[in-house]
């Protein structure tokens, strides 16, 4: 949503933007949803060589999956320059850094990637797979600019001796996520009783999100059963998710939505009387920038880009990270106070007035418009 939402408004101020995506074949036969609903977009497809019917190849080596990716990006890349020059490539995906920097590169084309977060958070605990890592940071060195959605993302990409690398923060339509009341059906919509108050928990169903943490605190609390907690998102623990709270006891007092459209996304957040963000890594959540920017209290994991958002007890409250026993008691607590709840909302609501999608995407364009202005420009020009 943020690249989409940052090139749109690109577009609108007069630049050219042309896509090049990979698809898969089902995304194909569906048709693309996307060009069609984004026509300020030139989409280009191409079919990824790391995936066979959706699914990931697994049979093949990445330096193999990694050079036919390249040869295909080359090919379109060189047909969009025969049609018109492109001024500056950016990247939006730190996994496609390794195809695209080399072919942008033999192009003589500046190079922007943009670092939104995984797996690059990943290659700062050595949880990525070290191969991988090595790739990611060669391609990064030789990118002209890395503009990351988080201060740690930057502190982290420094340490690892990026020198090009500069921080905008993540951005969300301030717009559409705003304090106003949800749908009266809604609460009907979800079988929720008048008395309930409502946990949201606006994640998909990974290992990093710590979606078990979650079930395993709402059981720490067997007589809440007033207390409802609705799962946001799907993923490939979903399964496992819902037969813990079987297990638990506690399937009841959860409401699985699986995947969510995300014009659907501010009502949710407006029904919710906290919001709970469990992640054991990210970059810079925007779900957590959109509770807050709708006066939510938000319970989140004390890690690094959830300190750049909250600070404990005055916007927002933090818990210990992979403790499903202290998000129990932060819960509890929010629960328990109205006026801590309200109190902490409205704090978060104004201390996220600054990360409108517009004020990035104009700081986007400044950094596109100085690189372009400057050395690397012309002596890319020239490669």
């Amino acid at each position: 949503m943020s690249r989409t939402q940052i090139f749109q408004g690109l577009a609108a101020r007069g630049h050219e933007v042309y896509a090049i995506s990979a698809t898969s074949i089902e995304a194909l036969e569906q048709g693309d949803v996307y060009a069609a609903e984004n026509p300020w977009l030139r989409v280009v497809r191409y079919l990824a060589p790391h995936t066979e019917f959706g699914l990931l190849n697994a049979k093949r080596h990445p330096a193999e999956v990694e050079a036919q990716e390249s040869q295909i990006l080359e090919r379109l890349l060189a047909k969009a320059a025969d049609s018109f020059r492109p001024d500056l490539i950016v990247i939006g995906r730190e996994r496609s850094a390794p195809s695209f920097v080399p072919v942008a590169k033999r192009l003589g084309l500046p190079v922007v990637l943009m670092i939104r977060g995984i797996p690059t958070c990943y290659m700062f605990d050595n949880s990525y797979p070290s191969c991988l890592s090595d790739q990611l940071s060669e391609s990064f060195q030789h990118a002209d600019l890395l503009l990351t959605a988080a201060e740690h993302l930057t502190t982290g990409l420094r340490s690892r001796g990026s020198t090009n690398v500069k921080t905008i923060a993540n951005a969300i339509d301030l717009h559409q996520f705003r304090p106003q009341p949800p749908p009266p059906d809604l609460r009907r919509r979800l079988k929720l009783a008048d008395d309930a108050k409502v946990v949201l928990v606006p994640a998909t169903l990974h290992k990093r999100k710590r979606p078990f943490d979650v079930v395993e605190a709402a059981a720490a609390q067997p007589d809440r059963s007033s207390l409802v907690w609705v799962m946001a998102g799907s993923g490939e623990l979903e399964d496992e998710v819902k037969a813990r709270c079987r297990e638990l006891g506690v399937a009841a007092r959860f409401r699985f939505l699986g995947w969510v459209d995300y014009s659907e996304m501010p009502d949710l957040m407006r029904l919710a009387d906290l919001v709970v963000m469990a992640s054991e890594g990210e970059g810079m959540s925007r779900a957590s920038i959109e509770a807050m920017a709708c006066g939510k209290c938000l319970v989140a994991s004390d890690i690094a880009p959830s300190k750049e958002l909250i600070s404990d007890r005055d916007n927002g409250l933090l818990f210990q990270t992979k403790s499903s026993g202290d998000l129990a008691e932060r819960v509890q607590e929010a629960v328990d106070s109205p006026e801590l709840r309200k109190r902490l909302g409205n704090a978060a609501h104004l201390s996220v007035q600054d990360r409108s999608i517009e004020r990035a995407t104009e700081a986007y364009e400044e950094e596109f418009l100085a690189l372009l202005r400057s050395p690397v420009a012309h002596t890319s020009s020239r490669a």
